[in-house]
């Protein structure tokens, strides 16, 4: 192409990095695409950004975002890009487990004055909780709703995400906080929700709760599935209550809406050998 004297342009580098989001070019060539585009003489555009943002995070070299960004501010260019494209980098960002970038790229959304809509804000929330920030995450869903402009960014998976993370971290308390939050401010709760307090119960020592959430779910016409009766199997069982645990297993049973799988089999003969129950065992098996 170049020996053609054709220059490449953001198409051709666009084409180039399809090749790494696919996985047909060894990961160590990127930079030299990074470099292409640094060379390029015409506007470098969202789609681009877009493709490369992929491209970098398929290869999990998403320095070369930032390093290419800091090359065109350098050279007086001055990059603004779509909420949607801060969201990517940021999710991109988290899931390489790099938090300063992820703080990094929300600061510089912050500061072009780009407002963010309720998927950046999601995509925030997400990269903070699987980096261990559940609390930042929490404080950023305040921020939000004290802001009439960004309020309507929070709802039903934005709070979701927030239990989990908190979930993650066993801090039953303020995963209840949370949920007690969610119900003053009228968010919906969905079955994820539900079940992401259950999970919370079950890895926390937090049975006594899942009488009053069955009761909110059936109050707001949220009906559970497999994962939600394997999980109160699991968590009674955690528990050393294996009789609560057949309880649960004979109703699933007898409703016939889900038949027990492998998981809540597992866990109650689990809970059966810690509490040396063979007989049972041997009958569930």
């Amino acid at each position: 192409m170049r020996a053609a004297g054709v220059q490449p342009n953001a198409v051709t580098c666009s084409i180039l990095l399809k090749l790494f989001v696919n996985g047909s070019c060894a990961p160590a060539e990127l930079r030299r695409v990074v470099d292409l585009i640094d060379e390029i003489a015409e506007p470098v555009d969202e789609a681009l950004v877009s493709s490369l943002i992929d491209a970098c995070a398929r290869t999990k070299q998403m320095e070369a975002v930032s390093d290419l960004i800091r090359r065109f501010r350098h050279k007086g260019h001055k990059w603004c890009f779509p909420a949607p494209l801060y969201g990517s980098m940021v999710k991109a960002y988290g899931q390489a487990g790099d938090i300063a970038r992820v703080h990094q790229t929300w600061q510089d959304m912050q500061d072009q004055g780009v407002k963010p809509t309720a998927i950046t804000v999601g995509c925030m929330v997400e990269a903070l909780v699987t980096n261990g920030e559940a609390q930042e995450a929490w404080n950023l869903v305040h921020r939000q709703l004290e802001d009439e402009e960004q309020n309507e960014n929070i709802n039903t998976v934005t709070y979701s995400t927030v239990l989990k993370g908190f979930a993650s971290t066993r801090d039953i308390d303020k995963v209840f906080v949370v949920y007690e939050e969610m119900r003053a401010k009228d968010i919906p709760c969905n079955r994820i929700t539900y079940n992401t307090m259950l999970n919370a119960c079950a890895k926390s020592g937090g049975m006594r709760h899942v009488s009053r959430l069955l009761e909110d779910m059936a109050a707001s016409s949220v009906a559970p599935d497999i994962i939600t009766y394997a999980t109160i199997v699991k968590g009674y069982c955690a528990e050393g209550d294996v009789d609560r645990a057949f309880k649960v297993l004979d109703n699933m049973q007898s409703e016939g809406n889900f038949p027990p799988d492998e998981i809540m089999y597992n866990s109650i003969l689990d809970g059966c050998a810690k509490q040396h129950r063979a007989d049972d065992a041997l009958r569930v098996f």
